[in-house]
């Protein structure tokens, strides 16, 4: 069977290949059925010094999807659009919402650095949407996903401004991408704030399936507590999938774990490596 589907990683926490940068953020090149699709844009410099060393010609993109508002997923959307011109991007209604991580002594913003009329002046074409959108033929944006269990809980610290004050931020714009390939689906989330288990329970019932081909991207565990993490490892092992891959945001103790309970289906990739579906 021919390749259907290939990811090269452009963005992401580690490196091991010369001449690459690592950065805190992710960036996933797609490339399916003839679409080439840049799923988020990490902070800023990474992409763009590490596409043109893996050959990644940017200018020839056919669509940006946007997994949520933080910086460290958008950063880098400005200055695409300057290097690319017009071109459709792919987002939660909410991706524009103003951003805090906030402790018992400090705040700082963490929100997209660029506003909607900035964006669109360069030429982005926002196509804005809650729900479940196919936007080519088999690529799918989850929307929102409902958080169902009781241990994938967003961390208090991620907040809005409400007021003179915050509110803690239910960051409902969090969404995965989903290709619909001959061997199965493969999902890719971005951070995973709304959590792994709900992520794929949504995308299960939208599918009609708990079989995935591929689950991959941020996982957003690097703070969870042991019991999140198996509980994660629990709900995975219900399911039916070939490749895990967690990146980004999911911190060195799940991977360990992750690639313990399922040391045969764990990929380990990084900036720079390519994987293949089909």
């Amino acid at each position: 069977m021919a390749e259907e589907a290939r990811i090269k990683i452009l963005v992401e926490e580690t490196v091991r290949r010369a001449h690459l940068i690592a950065e805190h953020g992710l960036s996933i090149l797609i490339e399916f059925r003839g679409q080439k699709i840049l799923f988020d844009t990490g902070q800023f410099k990474a992409l763009f010094w590490n596409a043109p060393q893996l050959g990644v010609d940017l200018k020839k993109l056919d669509a940006v999807v946007l997994s949520h508002g933080h910086y460290d997923h958008t950063g880098g959307l400005a200055e695409l659009i300057d290097q690319r011109g017009a071109v459709p991007v792919f987002a939660h209604p909410d991706v524009f919402q103003k951003r805090f991580h906030v402790t018992e002594t400090s705040s700082r913003e963490i929100g997209m650095p660029w506003n909607r009329d900035t964006l669109e002046a360069k030429g982005a074409r926002f196509h804005l949407n809650r729900n479940l959108t196919e936007i080519f033929p088999d690529v799918f944006t989850t929307g929102e996903i409902p958080r169902e269990n009781d241990f994938e809980i967003i961390e208090k610290g991620f907040q809005i401004q409400k007021g003179a004050g915050f509110s803690r931020d239910a960051i409902r714009d969090d969404q995965a991408l989903v290709l619909k390939t001959q061997k199965g689906l493969v999902v890719i989330l971005g951070c995973g704030h709304s959590g792994v288990v709900n992520t794929l329970s949504a995308v299960g019932r939208a599918f009609g399936t708990t079989r995935f081909y591929a689950i991959l991207g941020g996982f957003h565990l690097v703070r969870a507590s042991e019991h999140r993490i198996h509980q994660t490892i629990g709900a995975l092992r219900e399911l039916s999938f070939d490749i895990i891959s967690p990146m980004h945001c999911t911190g060195f103790r799940a991977r360990a774990e992750l690639y313990k309970a399922f040391p045969e289906k764990f990929r380990d990739w990084h900036v720079g490596d390519t994987g293949s579906f089909g």
